[in-house]
């Protein structure tokens, strides 16, 4: 399957949160030897932000050819994704599906390579408050810092990178 910026190894996913609703996805594998992998959460959908805005699209394009294997979403109320936007809070539920569903891409293998949540702008935000024990790090694009409350951003006191 080809998408909308030429990998070949594209696959259309839906993904499952745990308050029900059912977010449009797409995967791309890294392939053999796979350095590690990410999940990529975009900008504000208010602003027209999805998982094809430029910067989620040129991540999505450049990494697995680099070893990495990248899951990208939409949020709820984006595209092909169902429910309305949470206002930062309830997409929390939907980086943690994200999350679920590249572990399930990626096997069962026990010693898998690092995962890491990157986001760009409000995708920022809402990874901030994500500390899910999977993840090896997180990678923040232009993080606004206003989207939820100070309170919320829970990874910035994690220890990991």
């Amino acid at each position: 399957m080809s998408d909308d910026i030429g990998l070949p190894a594209v696959e259309a996913l839906r993904v499952q949160t745990a308050d029900g609703l059912s977010l449009e996805a797409e995967y791309a594998p890294a392939g053999p030897g796979e350095r590690a992998a990410v999940v990529l959460a975009h900008p504000h959908p208010m602003q027209g932000g999805s998982m094809r805005s430029l910067v989620t699209s040129e991540l999505f394009r450049a990494l697995p050819p680099r070893g990495l294997s990248v899951l990208r979403f939409n949020f709820r109320g984006v595209e092909g994704s169902e429910g309305s936007h949470g206002g930062g809070i309830d997409e929390h539920d939907d980086v943690i599906a994200a999350i679920e569903a590249l572990e399930a891409q990626r096997g069962g293998e026990p010693a898998r390579p690092p995962l890491v949540l990157a986001g760009w702008s409000f995708g920022a935000d809402v990874s901030l408050s994500v500390t899910d024990p999977r993840l090896a790090g997180w990678f923040l694009i232009a993080p606004p810092l206003r989207v939820l409350p100070d309170s919320a951003f829970v990874a910035s006191s994690d220890p990991r990178p």
